[in-house]
């Protein structure tokens, strides 16, 4: 489910160490903890995808402002992005 992505990994041991714990599964069924599973790994996968868009709208937007001859330092304050991530942007 996790397909090499470490936090996920990590996220996936901890919530079956849990699900073994039975004072902590006690109050759900199999079913209900799938779904609460299923529906955390979503929104986590949501929010990664997320935080990609921005930094990809980020580097777009970087793009476009070197190419307006905005400073470096300038475009580091406003995207976010590194010193070194905009050089690589030349």
């Amino acid at each position: 489910m996790c397909m090499g992505d470490e936090y996920m990994e990590l996220f996936e041991k901890e919530v079956k160490r849990l699900n073994e714990n039975q004072k902590f599964t006690a109050f759900m069924t199999p079913e209900e903890e799938n779904q609460k599973l299923i529906k955390t790994l979503i929104s986590d996968a949501e929010e990664k995808g997320e935080k990609l868009g921005q930094e990809k709208n980020n580097l777009k937007v970087a793009k476009k402002m070197i190419e307006n001859h905005i400073s470096i330092d300038m475009i580091s304050k406003i995207t976010g992005l590194s010193k070194k991530e905009l050089e690589s942007l030349n």
